[in-house]
């Protein structure tokens, strides 16, 4: 669907980077409950709320970069703005979820609450699904 293939490649780095933090996380979280240690629990859930403005933060790149290529217009760069215009040109797999998934990336971005891990993976799940949909990973 790109057809910048030095983007679509910075991109899919952006994207396995993405995934790569969330293995890490997890591992440590795993290890941290496994030896007992109750205190880095909240810190754990921080590290996948930032893993999921991460990984929007991923989407808006492909989103301005479509829309640079004219798949669609949008004279805002905006997360929410992008994806709406695009919604009629995009083979969007689920937006609603996606779109439900960035109102939470706005809670935590903007809001500084902290979501359940979880409910982080959901999202970064359905923006894979996305990803692939597109070709794009």
């Amino acid at each position: 669907m790109i057809k910048d293939s030095k983007f679509l490649k910075e991109i899919q780095e952006d994207w396995k980077g993405v995934r790569s933090l969330q293995k890490v996380i997890g591992i440590g979280e795993f290890d941290a409950v496994s030896k007992g240690s109750i205190a880095s629990i909240t810190s754990f859930r921080v590290a996948h709320n930032l893993t999921l403005v991460f990984a929007f933060s991923v989407l808006k790149d492909i989103l301005i970069q479509l829309r640079d290529e004219e798949y669609f217009r949008s004279e805002r760069s905006n997360l929410g703005p992008l994806m709406n215009k695009s919604k009629k040109y995009i083979p969007w797999i689920d937006f609603d979820t996606i779109d439900k998934g960035r109102e939470i990336r706005n809670k935590i971005a903007h809001d500084n609450e902290i979501i359940d891990a979880k409910i982080c993976f959901k999202y970064i799940n359905a923006i894979e699904c996305e990803l692939k949909a597109w070709e794009i990973i």
